[in-house]
């Protein structure tokens, strides 16, 4: 595989968007985190997405999906770590 640069490249094309249930709580939060980590990443789109999950009016979380194509675990927890602060 090769990195290629992509011009119209748009993040929100890659970041979904999730609304848990009103006091789905944080037993929704972790049955969502199952069903995403069961589920397998879209072959025909890059091997990554974000999902952005509303779990009330004021808290949200932002869950990454990165394939092990681009790192092993130690290096992927580096990469993701260097995006967020």
């Amino acid at each position: 595989a090769n990195w290629e640069h992509d011009p119209g490249f748009d993040p929100a094309a890659h970041v979904r968007e999730h609304v848990l249930p009103p006091r789905a709580g944080s037993a929704g939060l972790r049955r969502l985190l199952d069903r995403l980590a069961s589920r397998p990443l879209d072959p025909s789109r890059p091997r990554w997405e974000f999902v952005l999950v509303q779990v009330s009016p004021r808290r949200s979380v932002l869950v990454a999906r990165l394939h092990h194509c681009y790192a092993d675990g130690v290096a992927l927890v580096r990469v993701v770590l260097a995006l967020t602060d």
